[in-house]
């Protein structure tokens, strides 16, 4: 049985998503107006890795924009505000222009330890700004985020 997709932050790096394969990705204008699709991995990784420094020209995709431009984490985060829901597949929700929204999953800190997010859901920065990285601070409306490729 193959492992189940988990979100691994890397130390002033990429998201690293493993078991790519088996998660839902949404493409969202709005709760209402989104697409969908799925995220390639990186063979032989079997991994995905997702921009959170807010300047990939590939978005979401990293391009390693990080470290050329010495991108620094500073994790503080105090921890998602979640509300719990029953039976949470697998997803990550790219809001146009602000977070990712993870559900379904464990998400693996710098240090090794672990925010269960298998029956929540919570916002993850990927603009760079937020003050609680890994988790958004609604900082994208202040440093006026763009999702789009530059």
């Amino acid at each position: 049985m193959a492992e189940p997709p988990r979100l691994v932050i890397t130390p002033d790096g990429p998201y690293s998503i493993t078991s790519a394969d088996a998660v839902t990705v949404l493409f969202a204008r709005s709760r209402s107006d989104y697409s969908t699709g799925r995220l390639t991995p990186d063979a032989p990784a079997d991994a995905v890795l997702l921009c959170r420094c807010g300047r990939s020209g590939s978005p979401p995709n990293c391009d390693e924009t990080c470290e050329r431009s010495g991108f620094q984490a500073d994790p503080a985060g105090r921890g998602p505000d979640t509300s719990r829901e029953a039976g949470v597949q697998p997803r990550l929700a790219f809001v146009e222009n602000g977070p990712i929204m993870v559900a379904g999953m464990d998400v693996v800190h710098e240090d090794g330890s672990v925010t269960s997010l298998t029956d929540h859901e919570a916002p993850m920065c990927r603009c760079g700004a937020s003050n609680d990285k890994p988790w958004c601070d609604f900082s994208h409306r202040v440093v006026r985020f763009c999702s789009q490729k530059r």
